[in-house]
């Protein structure tokens, strides 16, 4: 493990009213790397069952793939990268946001 980023709730774990009222189920997020392969992942898990009513993908959302257009422009920008340059993405699910690269 070479990042430990505590406990988060899930995205877009969107709440009634009522839920507002109780905390929110918490999981561990930690970043670990292989030593062998340079691998760098999440190796802790959501439950299977988690996921029934759970759903966050950015390209269903307008909203995200404006964002991720406009970051992408100011980062391009900022650090001067071009076709050659490595750009990682962590936890996007579906490349949206690497898709606005090059």
């Amino acid at each position: 493990m070479f990042l430990a980023l505590g406990k988060h709730p899930p995205a877009n774990a969107f709440l009634s009213k009522k839920q507002l009222k109780f905390s929110e189920t918490k999981f561990p997020l930690r970043i670990f790397v292989c030593l062998d392969c340079a691998l760098i992942q999440v190796k802790d898990y959501i439950p299977k069952n988690f996921f029934v009513r759970y759903f966050y993908l950015p390209s269903a959302s307008n909203q995200m793939i404006k964002h991720f257009e406009q970051l992408a422009k100011i980062l391009t920008k900022k650090f001067q990268l071009s076709k050659k340059s490595l750009v990682v993405d962590v936890g996007s699910n579906d490349g949206t946001f690497l898709s606005n690269f090059f």
